[in-house]
């Protein structure tokens, strides 16, 4: 394992490749000395030429099996396997349609920031499992609740552009259950791009 590293995933189309490019490219411009590891399809990178090719630091494809649940391809889920796939001790999970500026946050300065934390993501909103609200989110907080036999705790209506996770025990099982919860999907959903919303079963296990 490295110490620190930035995660990209880039598949099903060049277009995601090229995103991942420019936002290497970004990050770069102010950490130039910062790993990259881009995770693909190969279908995504077959525009990139030795540019592109040289603004990450190691190239990964993507197991086949990290998009199918009982033989149906469901695209998100792979995002859900970045723990298993990452490289290094500490990851900041970027998505690829995202470009960092050069006047916004200096990488190397988050992950000081966040030295002290095992793992944290983008939120747009928790709420106290133990009330009635109905939160507008991916589902339905109450059938979730009875479902998974929850009765308090707080859930988080997360959005996974931006993870950062270290290498622990926690955080591993973070991540499997998440992959066996969207693989026995047990509750209605608002379906993402034809499929289960990646952050919706990693909610629910960070709510476990």
């Amino acid at each position: 394992l490295m110490k620190r590293g930035i995660l990209i995933f880039a598949y099903s189309h060049p277009f995601y490749g090229m995103y991942a490019a420019n936002l290497a490219a970004s990050i770069k411009f102010t950490c130039p000395d910062i790993p990259i590891t881009l995770l693909h399809d190969y279908k995504a990178i077959g525009h990139f030429n030795a540019i592109h090719r040289s603004l990450f630091n190691e190239f990964k494809e993507i197991p086949k099996d990290c998009f199918y649940t009982n033989g149906i391809f469901q695209p998100y889920k792979a995002k859900l396997y970045a723990y298993e796939l990452s490289p290094y001790d500490e990851t900041l999970f970027i998505d690829a349609d995202v470009i960092m500026f050069p006047l916004g946050r200096n990488l190397n300065n988050i992950f000081e920031e966040l030295k002290d934390v095992d793992f944290t993501i983008q939120n747009r909103s928790n709420y106290d499992a133990s009330t009635d609200i109905k939160p507008d989110m991916w589902a339905d907080l109450q059938e979730i609740k009875k479902e998974y036999s929850v009765t308090d705790g707080q859930f988080y209506y997360i959005s996974s552009e931006f993870i950062y996770f270290k290498k622990t025990e926690q955080n591993e099982k973070l991540f499997k259950d998440a992959i066996s919860i969207f693989d026995n999907f047990r509750i209605t959903y608002k379906r993402f791009g034809g499929g289960i919303p990646d952050e919706l079963p990693l909610s629910i296990a960070m709510l476990l």
